[in-house]
Protein backbone atom coordinates (compact mmCIF):
# COMPACT_ATOMS: atom_id res chain seq x y z
CA UNK A 1 0.00 0.00 0.00
CA UNK A 2 1.20 3.89 -0.24
CA UNK A 3 0.72 4.27 3.25
CA UNK A 4 0.33 3.23 6.81
CA UNK A 5 -3.10 4.67 7.12
CA UNK A 6 -6.34 2.15 7.53
CA UNK A 7 -9.25 2.67 6.03
CA UNK A 8 -10.98 3.83 9.38
CA UNK A 9 -8.51 6.54 9.78
CA UNK A 10 -8.89 7.58 5.90
CA UNK A 11 -12.90 7.54 6.28
CA UNK A 12 -13.07 9.06 9.84
CA UNK A 13 -13.11 12.37 9.59
CA UNK A 14 -15.72 12.27 6.84
CA UNK A 15 -18.40 10.22 8.47
CA UNK A 16 -19.13 12.17 10.90
CA UNK A 17 -22.88 13.35 11.31
CA UNK A 18 -22.61 16.97 10.64
CA UNK A 19 -19.90 16.96 8.79
CA UNK A 20 -19.88 18.62 5.38
CA UNK A 21 -18.54 21.37 3.04
CA UNK A 22 -16.74 18.03 0.76
CA UNK A 23 -17.42 16.16 -2.01
CA UNK A 24 -17.85 12.49 -2.83
CA UNK A 25 -14.67 13.37 -4.90
CA UNK A 26 -12.53 14.24 -2.07
CA UNK A 27 -13.33 11.33 -0.12
CA UNK A 28 -11.48 9.18 -2.89
CA UNK A 29 -8.63 11.10 -3.41
CA UNK A 30 -8.17 9.84 -0.47
CA UNK A 31 -9.03 6.36 -0.37
CA UNK A 32 -6.35 6.14 -3.14
CA UNK A 33 -3.81 6.19 -0.22
CA UNK A 34 -5.18 2.60 0.69
CA UNK A 35 -4.71 1.36 -3.67
CA UNK A 36 -2.27 -1.01 -4.19
CA UNK A 37 0.20 -0.52 -7.35
CA UNK A 38 -0.61 -3.52 -8.17
CA UNK A 39 -4.51 -3.87 -8.45
CA UNK A 40 -4.36 -7.69 -8.17
CA UNK A 41 -3.17 -6.84 -4.24
CA UNK A 42 -5.88 -4.83 -3.44
CA UNK A 43 -8.69 -6.34 -0.89
CA UNK A 44 -12.14 -6.35 -1.49
CA UNK A 45 -13.35 -3.88 0.78
CA UNK A 46 -10.53 -1.55 -0.46
CA UNK A 47 -11.63 -1.83 -4.01
CA UNK A 48 -15.44 -1.96 -2.85
CA UNK A 49 -14.68 1.69 -0.85
CA UNK A 50 -12.50 3.20 -4.09
CA UNK A 51 -15.11 2.49 -6.07
CA UNK A 52 -17.94 3.34 -4.60
CA UNK A 53 -16.86 7.30 -4.30
CA UNK A 54 -15.57 7.24 -8.16
CA UNK A 55 -18.58 6.43 -9.67
CA UNK A 56 -20.08 10.08 -11.34
CA UNK A 57 -23.49 11.13 -10.09
CA UNK A 58 -26.33 12.35 -12.40
CA UNK A 59 -24.20 10.19 -15.37
CA UNK A 60 -25.89 11.82 -18.60
CA UNK A 61 -23.42 9.99 -21.21
CA UNK A 62 -25.66 7.60 -22.90
CA UNK A 63 -22.12 5.79 -24.36
CA UNK A 64 -21.56 3.64 -21.73
CA UNK A 65 -24.86 1.75 -22.15
CA UNK A 66 -25.50 1.38 -18.45
CA UNK A 67 -28.80 3.41 -18.01
CA UNK A 68 -27.95 3.88 -14.55
CA UNK A 69 -28.19 7.62 -12.11
CA UNK A 70 -24.63 6.66 -11.80
CA UNK A 71 -21.29 6.55 -14.21
CA UNK A 72 -18.41 6.12 -14.94
CA UNK A 73 -15.82 8.92 -14.02
CA UNK A 74 -13.70 8.88 -16.86
CA UNK A 75 -14.11 7.00 -19.92
CA UNK A 76 -11.42 6.87 -23.17
CA UNK A 77 -11.00 5.30 -26.11
CA UNK A 78 -8.68 2.21 -26.83
CA UNK A 79 -8.27 3.27 -30.45
CA UNK A 80 -10.03 0.12 -31.93
CA UNK A 81 -13.58 1.32 -31.34
CA UNK A 82 -14.02 0.05 -27.71
CA UNK A 83 -13.46 2.03 -24.75
CA UNK A 84 -12.19 2.12 -21.47
CA UNK A 85 -14.72 2.88 -18.29
CA UNK A 86 -13.17 4.04 -15.07
CA UNK A 87 -14.65 2.79 -12.69
CA UNK A 88 -16.59 0.20 -14.55
CA UNK A 89 -19.84 -1.20 -13.29
CA UNK A 90 -18.78 -4.93 -14.86
CA UNK A 91 -16.43 -5.16 -11.66
CA UNK A 92 -19.18 -4.61 -9.50
CA UNK A 93 -20.29 -7.70 -7.82
CA UNK A 94 -23.18 -9.46 -6.05
CA UNK A 95 -21.23 -8.93 -2.87
CA UNK A 96 -19.75 -5.53 -3.66
CA UNK A 97 -23.41 -4.77 -3.19
CA UNK A 98 -24.21 -5.84 0.01
CA UNK A 99 -20.93 -4.72 1.13
CA UNK A 100 -22.59 -1.07 0.05
CA UNK A 101 -25.91 -2.27 1.85
CA UNK A 102 -24.05 -3.02 4.99
CA UNK A 103 -22.14 -0.12 4.87
CA UNK A 104 -25.42 2.35 4.29
CA UNK A 105 -26.47 1.39 7.32
CA UNK A 106 -23.65 1.97 9.18
CA UNK A 107 -22.57 5.24 7.95
CA UNK A 108 -23.00 8.22 10.26
CA UNK A 109 -22.79 11.38 7.27
CA UNK A 110 -25.22 11.81 4.87
CA UNK A 111 -23.03 12.61 1.81
CA UNK A 112 -21.38 8.89 2.86
CA UNK A 113 -24.41 6.92 3.76
CA UNK A 114 -26.21 8.34 0.17
CA UNK A 115 -23.56 7.27 -1.72
CA UNK A 116 -23.65 3.73 -0.50
CA UNK A 117 -27.29 3.39 -0.33
CA UNK A 118 -27.60 5.19 -3.98
CA UNK A 119 -25.42 2.54 -5.57
CA UNK A 120 -27.22 -0.11 -3.92
CA UNK A 121 -30.67 0.97 -5.19
CA UNK A 122 -28.87 2.15 -8.44
CA UNK A 123 -27.10 -1.13 -9.33
CA UNK A 124 -29.10 -4.02 -8.16
CA UNK A 125 -31.50 -5.08 -10.25
CA UNK A 126 -28.55 -4.88 -12.79
CA UNK A 127 -26.19 -6.91 -10.75
CA UNK A 128 -28.38 -9.30 -8.23
CA UNK A 129 -31.00 -9.33 -10.66
CA UNK A 130 -33.43 -8.57 -7.56
CA UNK A 131 -34.78 -5.18 -7.16
CA UNK A 132 -33.55 -2.96 -4.43
CA UNK A 133 -35.85 -3.09 -0.81
CA UNK A 134 -37.79 -0.27 0.14
CA UNK A 135 -36.01 0.35 3.12
CA UNK A 136 -32.52 1.52 1.24
CA UNK A 137 -34.19 3.46 -1.25
CA UNK A 138 -36.29 5.18 2.09
CA UNK A 139 -32.39 5.56 3.34
CA UNK A 140 -31.28 6.53 0.16
CA UNK A 141 -34.01 9.46 -0.01
CA UNK A 142 -33.77 10.47 3.55
CA UNK A 143 -29.82 11.15 3.29
CA UNK A 144 -29.93 12.94 0.52
CA UNK A 145 -32.75 15.35 1.84
CA UNK A 146 -30.73 15.69 4.98
CA UNK A 147 -27.69 16.78 2.72
CA UNK A 148 -29.45 20.10 1.80
CA UNK A 149 -31.69 20.44 5.06
CA UNK A 150 -28.23 20.70 6.83
CA UNK A 151 -26.33 22.66 4.25
CA UNK A 152 -23.86 19.66 3.97
CA UNK A 153 -23.09 20.00 0.17
CA UNK A 154 -19.75 21.86 -0.66
CA UNK A 155 -21.54 23.55 -3.38
CA UNK A 156 -25.49 24.73 -3.66
CA UNK A 157 -25.74 23.56 -7.17
CA UNK A 158 -25.12 20.03 -5.42
CA UNK A 159 -28.44 20.39 -3.02
CA UNK A 160 -30.65 21.15 -5.88
CA UNK A 161 -29.38 17.88 -7.66
CA UNK A 162 -29.76 15.97 -4.70
CA UNK A 163 -33.70 16.68 -3.65
CA UNK A 164 -34.19 16.51 -7.46
CA UNK A 165 -33.32 12.75 -7.65
CA UNK A 166 -34.80 12.07 -4.03
CA UNK A 167 -38.38 13.36 -5.14
CA UNK A 168 -38.15 10.95 -8.42
CA UNK A 169 -37.55 8.05 -5.72
CA UNK A 170 -40.36 9.00 -3.57
CA UNK A 171 -42.84 9.45 -6.31
CA UNK A 172 -41.89 6.99 -7.82
CA UNK A 173 -42.82 5.04 -4.27
CA UNK A 174 -45.66 7.07 -4.28
CA UNK A 175 -44.70 7.80 -0.39
CA UNK A 176 -46.78 11.24 0.77
CA UNK A 177 -44.80 11.18 3.97
CA UNK A 178 -41.45 11.60 1.61
CA UNK A 179 -42.73 13.57 -1.11
CA UNK A 180 -44.12 16.40 1.45
CA UNK A 181 -40.57 16.22 3.34
CA UNK A 182 -38.69 16.78 0.16
CA UNK A 183 -41.64 19.73 -0.91
CA UNK A 184 -40.62 21.45 2.17
CA UNK A 185 -36.77 20.68 1.88
CA UNK A 186 -36.96 21.88 -1.50
CA UNK A 187 -38.82 25.44 -0.73
CA UNK A 188 -36.37 26.34 2.09
CA UNK A 189 -33.32 25.32 -0.14
CA UNK A 190 -34.41 27.65 -2.63
CA UNK A 191 -34.95 30.70 -0.77
CA UNK A 192 -31.35 30.00 1.02
CA UNK A 193 -29.68 29.97 -1.65
CA UNK A 194 -31.15 32.15 -4.42
CA UNK A 195 -29.03 35.05 -6.14
CA UNK A 196 -30.50 37.25 -8.73
CA UNK A 197 -27.24 37.31 -10.38
CA UNK A 198 -26.61 33.33 -10.19
CA UNK A 199 -29.85 32.22 -12.05
CA UNK A 200 -28.86 28.67 -11.44
CA UNK A 201 -29.17 29.08 -7.74
CA UNK A 202 -33.05 29.63 -8.10
CA UNK A 203 -36.14 28.35 -9.70
CA UNK A 204 -35.79 25.08 -9.01
CA UNK A 205 -38.51 24.80 -6.26
CA UNK A 206 -40.79 25.99 -9.40
CA UNK A 207 -39.39 23.40 -11.61
CA UNK A 208 -39.88 20.51 -9.75
CA UNK A 209 -43.07 21.35 -7.45
CA UNK A 210 -45.37 23.41 -9.78
CA UNK A 211 -47.94 21.50 -11.61
CA UNK A 212 -46.19 18.24 -10.48
CA UNK A 213 -49.27 16.46 -9.79
CA UNK A 214 -47.96 14.13 -7.58
CA UNK A 215 -46.88 16.91 -4.91
CA UNK A 216 -49.57 18.39 -3.03
CA UNK A 217 -48.39 22.31 -3.66
CA UNK A 218 -51.10 25.08 -1.88
CA UNK A 219 -52.38 27.32 -3.93
CA UNK A 220 -51.09 29.94 -1.74
CA UNK A 221 -47.78 28.56 -2.10
CA UNK A 222 -48.07 28.07 -5.96
CA UNK A 223 -48.84 31.91 -5.93
CA UNK A 224 -45.65 33.52 -3.81
CA UNK A 225 -43.23 31.12 -5.96
CA UNK A 226 -45.16 33.06 -9.11
CA UNK A 227 -44.72 36.34 -7.67
CA UNK A 228 -40.93 35.45 -6.57
CA UNK A 229 -40.16 35.22 -10.21
CA UNK A 230 -42.36 38.02 -11.60
CA UNK A 231 -40.52 40.12 -9.08
CA UNK A 232 -36.95 38.93 -9.99
CA UNK A 233 -38.19 39.29 -13.43
CA UNK A 234 -38.67 43.01 -12.59
CA UNK A 235 -35.63 43.56 -10.89
CA UNK A 236 -33.32 41.75 -13.49
CA UNK A 237 -34.84 43.33 -16.10
CA UNK A 238 -33.90 47.09 -14.45
CA UNK A 239 -30.71 45.84 -13.57
CA UNK A 240 -29.86 44.52 -17.46
CA UNK A 241 -29.02 41.26 -16.18
CA UNK A 242 -30.56 39.37 -19.34
CA UNK A 243 -29.35 36.23 -18.50
CA UNK A 244 -31.66 36.27 -15.23
CA UNK A 245 -34.04 37.88 -16.88
CA UNK A 246 -34.48 35.29 -19.43
CA UNK A 247 -34.53 32.60 -16.89
CA UNK A 248 -37.09 34.03 -14.85
CA UNK A 249 -38.98 34.99 -18.07
CA UNK A 250 -39.27 31.43 -19.86
CA UNK A 251 -40.16 29.75 -16.62
CA UNK A 252 -43.19 32.34 -16.28
CA UNK A 253 -44.17 32.37 -20.13
CA UNK A 254 -44.17 28.28 -20.21
CA UNK A 255 -46.32 28.59 -17.04
CA UNK A 256 -49.05 31.50 -18.44
CA UNK A 257 -49.39 29.11 -21.60
CA UNK A 258 -49.88 26.33 -19.83
CA UNK A 259 -52.89 28.38 -17.95
CA UNK A 260 -54.07 29.90 -21.23
CA UNK A 261 -53.18 33.32 -20.03
CA UNK A 262 -51.53 34.59 -23.44
CA UNK A 263 -51.41 37.77 -22.13
CA UNK A 264 -49.15 37.51 -19.30
CA UNK A 265 -46.83 35.31 -22.15
CA UNK A 266 -46.87 38.27 -23.67
CA UNK A 267 -46.07 40.66 -20.89
CA UNK A 268 -43.18 38.89 -19.65
CA UNK A 269 -41.47 38.30 -22.80
CA UNK A 270 -41.56 42.02 -23.64
CA UNK A 271 -39.98 42.53 -20.44
CA UNK A 272 -37.16 40.14 -21.32
CA UNK A 273 -37.08 42.29 -24.13
CA UNK A 274 -36.21 45.32 -22.29
CA UNK A 275 -33.71 43.43 -20.34
CA UNK A 276 -32.14 42.47 -23.31
CA UNK A 277 -32.39 45.92 -25.12
CA UNK A 278 -30.68 48.07 -22.04
CA UNK A 279 -27.84 45.13 -21.98
CA UNK A 280 -27.43 45.57 -25.58
CA UNK A 281 -27.33 49.86 -25.13
CA UNK A 282 -24.52 49.45 -22.82
CA UNK A 283 -22.72 46.78 -24.71
CA UNK A 284 -19.82 47.58 -27.22
CA UNK A 285 -19.09 43.99 -28.73
CA UNK A 286 -21.61 43.53 -31.99
CA UNK A 287 -20.90 39.94 -31.95
CA UNK A 288 -22.18 39.79 -28.38
CA UNK A 289 -25.35 41.82 -29.09
CA UNK A 290 -26.06 39.96 -32.21
CA UNK A 291 -26.07 36.91 -30.32
CA UNK A 292 -28.68 38.02 -27.44
CA UNK A 293 -30.60 39.35 -29.96
CA UNK A 294 -30.92 35.74 -31.91
CA UNK A 295 -31.23 33.99 -28.36
CA UNK A 296 -34.46 36.91 -27.68
CA UNK A 297 -35.63 36.05 -31.28
CA UNK A 298 -35.83 32.52 -30.83
CA UNK A 299 -38.18 32.91 -27.82
CA UNK A 300 -40.37 35.33 -29.34
CA UNK A 301 -40.72 32.55 -32.34
CA UNK A 302 -41.46 29.75 -29.32
CA UNK A 303 -44.26 31.78 -27.99
CA UNK A 304 -45.85 33.35 -30.91
CA UNK A 305 -44.92 37.08 -30.75
CA UNK A 306 -44.13 37.08 -34.77
CA UNK A 307 -44.11 40.57 -35.23
CA UNK A 308 -41.62 41.14 -32.45
CA UNK A 309 -39.65 39.02 -33.97
CA UNK A 310 -39.39 40.01 -37.17
CA UNK A 311 -38.51 43.33 -35.90
CA UNK A 312 -35.29 41.62 -34.34
CA UNK A 313 -34.44 40.15 -37.91
CA UNK A 314 -33.92 43.58 -38.63
CA UNK A 315 -31.80 44.40 -36.06
CA UNK A 316 -29.45 41.64 -36.46
CA UNK A 317 -29.22 42.42 -39.98
CA UNK A 318 -27.95 45.85 -39.20
CA UNK A 319 -25.67 44.39 -36.73
CA UNK A 320 -24.35 42.39 -39.41
CA UNK A 321 -21.53 44.63 -40.50
CA UNK A 322 -20.00 45.06 -37.27
CA UNK A 323 -20.19 41.50 -36.20
CA UNK A 324 -18.23 40.56 -39.33
CA UNK A 325 -15.73 43.39 -38.89
CA UNK A 326 -14.76 41.57 -35.18
CA UNK A 327 -14.57 38.21 -36.47
CA UNK A 328 -10.65 37.13 -36.20
CA UNK A 329 -9.18 34.53 -38.07
CA UNK A 330 -7.01 31.50 -36.31
CA UNK A 331 -4.30 30.55 -37.48
CA UNK A 332 -2.21 27.34 -36.66
CA UNK A 333 1.26 26.54 -38.29
CA UNK A 334 2.71 22.75 -38.12
CA UNK A 335 6.14 21.60 -40.09
CA UNK A 336 5.86 18.46 -41.95
CA UNK A 337 9.43 17.09 -43.16
CA UNK A 338 10.10 16.87 -47.04
CA UNK A 339 10.75 13.04 -46.98
CA UNK A 340 6.94 12.34 -45.14
CA UNK A 341 5.79 14.38 -48.11
CA UNK A 342 7.47 12.92 -50.83
CA UNK A 343 6.33 9.53 -49.22
CA UNK A 344 2.92 10.56 -49.21
CA UNK A 345 2.70 11.93 -52.43
CA UNK A 346 4.51 8.47 -53.52
CA UNK A 347 2.01 6.71 -52.45
CA UNK A 348 -1.18 8.23 -53.83
CA UNK A 349 0.43 8.88 -57.01
CA UNK A 350 1.54 6.19 -58.27
CA UNK A 351 0.34 3.90 -60.95
CA UNK A 352 -1.95 4.64 -63.50
CA UNK A 353 -3.83 8.13 -63.89
CA UNK A 354 -7.26 5.76 -63.50
CA UNK A 355 -6.05 4.43 -60.14
CA UNK A 356 -4.35 7.84 -59.11
CA UNK A 357 -8.00 9.59 -60.08
CA UNK A 358 -9.47 6.05 -58.02
CA UNK A 359 -7.02 6.88 -54.96
CA UNK A 360 -7.84 10.34 -54.44
CA UNK A 361 -11.46 10.24 -54.22
CA UNK A 362 -11.35 7.51 -51.65
CA UNK A 363 -8.46 8.83 -49.86
CA UNK A 364 -10.12 12.16 -49.32
CA UNK A 365 -13.78 11.12 -48.01
CA UNK A 366 -14.21 11.98 -44.22
CA UNK A 367 -14.93 8.56 -42.38
CA UNK A 368 -18.08 8.74 -39.83
CA UNK A 369 -17.16 6.57 -37.17
CA UNK A 370 -13.34 7.99 -36.81
CA UNK A 371 -14.72 11.59 -36.56
CA UNK A 372 -17.19 10.44 -33.84
CA UNK A 373 -14.73 8.76 -31.86
CA UNK A 374 -12.31 11.87 -32.36
CA UNK A 375 -15.36 13.97 -30.89
CA UNK A 376 -15.92 11.67 -28.21
CA UNK A 377 -11.98 11.68 -27.38
CA UNK A 378 -12.10 15.75 -27.22
CA UNK A 379 -15.42 16.19 -25.67
CA UNK A 380 -13.48 14.66 -22.84
CA UNK A 381 -10.01 16.28 -23.50
CA UNK A 382 -11.87 19.96 -23.18
CA UNK A 383 -15.50 19.33 -22.09
CA UNK A 384 -16.42 23.23 -22.01
CA UNK A 385 -16.78 23.10 -25.87
CA UNK A 386 -18.82 20.40 -26.29
CA UNK A 387 -21.09 21.63 -23.50
CA UNK A 388 -21.91 25.62 -24.52
CA UNK A 389 -23.86 25.97 -28.11
CA UNK A 390 -22.15 27.39 -30.87
CA UNK A 391 -23.60 29.72 -33.34
CA UNK A 392 -22.84 29.37 -37.21
CA UNK A 393 -22.62 33.09 -38.63
CA UNK A 394 -22.36 33.98 -42.32
CA UNK A 395 -19.84 36.30 -43.67
CA UNK A 396 -22.03 39.45 -43.00
CA UNK A 397 -21.80 38.08 -39.44
CA UNK A 398 -25.45 37.14 -39.50
CA UNK A 399 -26.56 33.73 -37.13
CA UNK A 400 -28.02 31.42 -39.97
CA UNK A 401 -27.54 28.17 -38.06
CA UNK A 402 -26.31 27.14 -34.25
CA UNK A 403 -25.25 23.82 -32.98
CA UNK A 404 -26.14 23.18 -29.43
CA UNK A 405 -24.26 20.77 -27.15
CA UNK A 406 -22.69 18.06 -27.62
CA UNK A 407 -25.59 15.52 -25.48
CA UNK A 408 -28.92 17.50 -27.54
CA UNK A 409 -27.07 17.80 -30.56
CA UNK A 410 -24.23 15.04 -31.57
CA UNK A 411 -25.32 15.52 -35.28
CA UNK A 412 -24.36 19.26 -35.31
CA UNK A 413 -20.76 18.48 -33.64
CA UNK A 414 -20.51 15.72 -36.28
CA UNK A 415 -21.56 18.52 -39.27
CA UNK A 416 -18.54 20.73 -37.53
CA UNK A 417 -15.94 18.75 -37.00
CA UNK A 418 -16.38 17.19 -40.54
CA UNK A 419 -16.31 21.06 -41.69
CA UNK A 420 -13.47 21.89 -40.05
CA UNK A 421 -11.48 18.19 -41.21
CA UNK A 422 -12.14 19.24 -44.78
CA UNK A 423 -10.27 22.26 -44.38
CA UNK A 424 -7.39 20.55 -42.67
CA UNK A 425 -7.14 17.81 -45.45
CA UNK A 426 -7.49 20.73 -48.06
CA UNK A 427 -4.10 20.91 -48.16
CA UNK A 428 -2.75 17.67 -48.58
CA UNK A 429 -5.15 17.40 -51.43
CA UNK A 430 -3.70 20.66 -53.00
CA UNK A 431 -0.43 18.95 -53.01
CA UNK A 432 -1.44 16.07 -54.48
CA UNK A 433 -3.23 17.94 -57.22
CA UNK A 434 -0.07 20.24 -57.84
CA UNK A 435 2.24 16.83 -57.66
CA UNK A 436 -0.13 15.09 -60.51
CA UNK A 437 -0.27 18.35 -62.57
CA UNK A 438 3.13 18.49 -62.86
CA UNK A 439 4.01 15.01 -63.07
CA UNK A 440 1.38 13.65 -65.55
CA UNK A 441 0.90 17.27 -66.98
CA UNK A 442 -2.59 16.35 -65.65
CA UNK A 443 -5.62 18.30 -67.96
CA UNK A 444 -9.56 18.30 -68.10
CA UNK A 445 -9.33 15.43 -70.80
CA UNK A 446 -7.49 13.26 -68.38
CA UNK A 447 -10.59 13.92 -66.11
CA UNK A 448 -13.18 13.73 -68.21
CA UNK A 449 -12.11 10.31 -69.26
CA UNK A 450 -12.21 8.90 -66.21
CA UNK A 451 -15.83 10.17 -65.47
CA UNK A 452 -17.24 8.88 -68.95
CA UNK A 453 -16.93 5.56 -67.89
CA UNK A 454 -18.90 6.41 -65.33
CA UNK A 455 -22.87 6.18 -65.77
CA UNK A 456 -23.72 8.66 -63.41
CA UNK A 457 -22.42 11.44 -65.74
CA UNK A 458 -24.94 11.81 -69.07
CA UNK A 459 -23.51 12.17 -72.37
CA UNK A 460 -24.76 15.30 -73.25
CA UNK A 461 -24.11 17.19 -69.63
CA UNK A 462 -19.90 15.97 -70.50
CA UNK A 463 -19.08 18.84 -72.49
CA UNK A 464 -20.26 21.07 -69.63
CA UNK A 465 -18.22 19.30 -66.94
CA UNK A 466 -15.32 19.44 -69.01
CA UNK A 467 -16.06 23.35 -69.42
CA UNK A 468 -16.54 24.02 -65.77
CA UNK A 469 -13.18 21.45 -65.41
CA UNK A 470 -11.19 23.85 -68.15
CA UNK A 471 -12.20 26.72 -66.14
CA UNK A 472 -10.87 24.77 -62.80
CA UNK A 473 -7.40 24.37 -64.69
CA UNK A 474 -7.17 28.15 -66.00
CA UNK A 475 -7.88 29.18 -62.03
CA UNK A 476 -11.24 30.72 -63.47
CA UNK A 477 -12.72 29.55 -59.86
CA UNK A 478 -15.70 31.58 -60.32
CA UNK A 479 -16.91 30.06 -63.29
CA UNK A 480 -15.88 26.70 -62.51
CA UNK A 481 -17.77 26.56 -59.70
CA UNK A 482 -20.87 28.19 -61.09
CA UNK A 483 -21.01 25.45 -63.94
CA UNK A 484 -19.79 22.02 -61.39
CA UNK A 485 -22.20 22.25 -58.95
CA UNK A 486 -25.26 21.82 -61.11
CA UNK A 487 -23.83 19.44 -63.39
CA UNK A 488 -22.96 17.60 -59.53
CA UNK A 489 -26.91 17.85 -58.51
CA UNK A 490 -27.91 16.09 -62.01
CA UNK A 491 -25.52 12.95 -61.83
CA UNK A 492 -26.76 12.83 -58.39
CA UNK A 493 -30.06 12.62 -59.96
CA UNK A 494 -29.28 10.38 -62.77
CA UNK A 495 -28.05 7.52 -59.62
CA UNK A 496 -31.80 7.70 -58.78
CA UNK A 497 -33.00 7.51 -62.30
CA UNK A 498 -30.55 4.80 -63.58
CA UNK A 499 -32.08 2.51 -60.19
CA UNK A 500 -35.68 3.17 -61.40
CA UNK A 501 -36.23 5.53 -58.60
CA UNK A 502 -38.25 8.75 -58.51
CA UNK A 503 -36.69 12.18 -59.37
CA UNK A 504 -40.53 13.97 -59.46
CA UNK A 505 -41.88 15.73 -56.61
CA UNK A 506 -45.67 17.34 -56.95
CA UNK A 507 -45.10 21.59 -57.72
CA UNK A 508 -47.10 23.59 -55.78
CA UNK A 509 -49.76 25.14 -58.71
CA UNK A 510 -50.16 21.82 -60.03
CA UNK A 511 -47.12 19.27 -62.35
CA UNK A 512 -44.02 18.28 -61.02
CA UNK A 513 -40.75 19.51 -59.93
CA UNK A 514 -37.52 18.03 -59.82
CA UNK A 515 -36.24 16.63 -56.72
CA UNK A 516 -33.10 19.26 -55.94
CA UNK A 517 -29.65 18.26 -54.15
CA UNK A 518 -30.72 17.75 -50.26
CA UNK A 519 -33.65 15.52 -51.13
CA UNK A 520 -31.25 13.59 -53.51
CA UNK A 521 -28.77 12.81 -50.75
CA UNK A 522 -31.98 11.52 -48.42
CA UNK A 523 -32.69 9.30 -51.36
CA UNK A 524 -32.64 5.57 -50.10
CA UNK A 525 -30.92 4.94 -53.63
CA UNK A 526 -28.76 7.68 -53.18
CA UNK A 527 -27.75 6.68 -49.52
CA UNK A 528 -27.54 2.73 -50.88
CA UNK A 529 -25.53 3.32 -53.54
CA UNK A 530 -22.96 6.22 -51.93
CA UNK A 531 -23.03 5.17 -48.51
CA UNK A 532 -22.87 6.78 -45.20
CA UNK A 533 -19.68 8.31 -45.57
CA UNK A 534 -19.71 9.96 -48.75
CA UNK A 535 -23.74 10.78 -48.10
CA UNK A 536 -22.44 12.50 -44.84
CA UNK A 537 -19.10 14.28 -46.93
CA UNK A 538 -21.59 15.82 -49.86
CA UNK A 539 -23.77 17.38 -47.21
CA UNK A 540 -21.33 18.56 -45.40
CA UNK A 541 -20.21 20.54 -48.37
CA UNK A 542 -22.79 21.29 -50.67
CA UNK A 543 -25.90 21.25 -48.27
CA UNK A 544 -25.88 21.20 -44.50
CA UNK A 545 -25.98 25.42 -43.03
CA UNK A 546 -23.41 23.81 -40.24
CA UNK A 547 -20.83 22.94 -43.09
CA UNK A 548 -19.57 24.37 -45.95
CA UNK A 549 -23.08 24.82 -47.70
CA UNK A 550 -21.82 25.64 -51.36
CA UNK A 551 -24.78 25.10 -53.40
CA UNK A 552 -27.25 26.92 -51.46
CA UNK A 553 -24.43 29.63 -50.96
CA UNK A 554 -23.39 29.90 -54.51
CA UNK A 555 -27.27 29.34 -56.17
CA UNK A 556 -28.68 32.05 -54.11
CA UNK A 557 -26.04 34.55 -54.30
CA UNK A 558 -25.21 34.33 -50.49
CA UNK A 559 -21.37 34.42 -50.76
CA UNK A 560 -18.71 37.01 -52.12
CA UNK A 561 -15.50 36.39 -54.86
CA UNK A 562 -13.22 35.13 -51.47
CA UNK A 563 -15.75 32.57 -51.87
CA UNK A 564 -14.86 31.22 -54.91
CA UNK A 565 -11.64 30.05 -54.24
CA UNK A 566 -9.29 27.33 -55.42
CA UNK A 567 -9.68 25.11 -52.11
CA UNK A 568 -13.68 25.25 -52.50
CA UNK A 569 -12.90 24.24 -56.57
CA UNK A 570 -10.92 21.56 -55.59
CA UNK A 571 -13.19 20.10 -53.19
CA UNK A 572 -15.71 20.15 -56.41
CA UNK A 573 -13.40 18.21 -58.34
CA UNK A 574 -13.10 15.73 -55.54
CA UNK A 575 -16.77 15.24 -55.72
CA UNK A 576 -16.35 14.38 -59.27
CA UNK A 577 -13.93 12.08 -58.88
CA UNK A 578 -16.25 10.26 -56.20
CA UNK A 579 -18.75 10.25 -58.32
CA UNK A 580 -16.47 8.64 -61.00
CA UNK A 581 -15.99 5.56 -58.94
CA UNK A 582 -19.39 4.41 -59.61
CA UNK A 583 -19.86 1.94 -62.41
CA UNK A 584 -23.13 0.04 -64.03
CA UNK A 585 -23.74 -3.83 -62.65
CA UNK A 586 -22.44 -6.35 -64.60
Amino acid sequence: MNDNSTLEEILSPFDIEDAGNFTEHEVSSALRKLVPKDSKEMAPEIMAEAMAFDFCENYRDDKTGWGTYFGPMYVSSNGDGTAMEAPSIKLVTPEMIKYWETRASKAKNPIIKARYAGLVFDFSKKITGEPPSFAIGKLYVESLVSIAEKKLYRYEYDGFIKLQRALSIAISYNSLELIERIKNATLKFDKEVSDDKKPGLWGHAFDLLVDNEKVNLDSKIEQELVDDLENKLTRTAENAEPSSSEAAAERLASYYERKGKTADVKRVLLKLGEAYAKAISSEASAMRASGWLEQLRRIYVQYGLKQEAEKILIQIRTLGDKVSAELKPIEFSQEFPAEKIKQYLNEILGGNLELIFQRIAATYIPNKEQIKQHIFDLSKQAPLQFIIGHQILDERGRAIASIGSLEKDPDGHLVRQVSQSLSISNFFMRLVLDEAIKRFDLKAENIIEFLSKSPVFSSDRISIIKRGIDFYFENDFVASIHILIPQIEDGLRNIVELAGGNVLKPARNGGFDLKLLDDLLRDSIVIEALGEDMILYFKVLLTDKRGWNMRHNVCHGLVGAHSFNQSAADRLIHVLLCLGLLRKKV
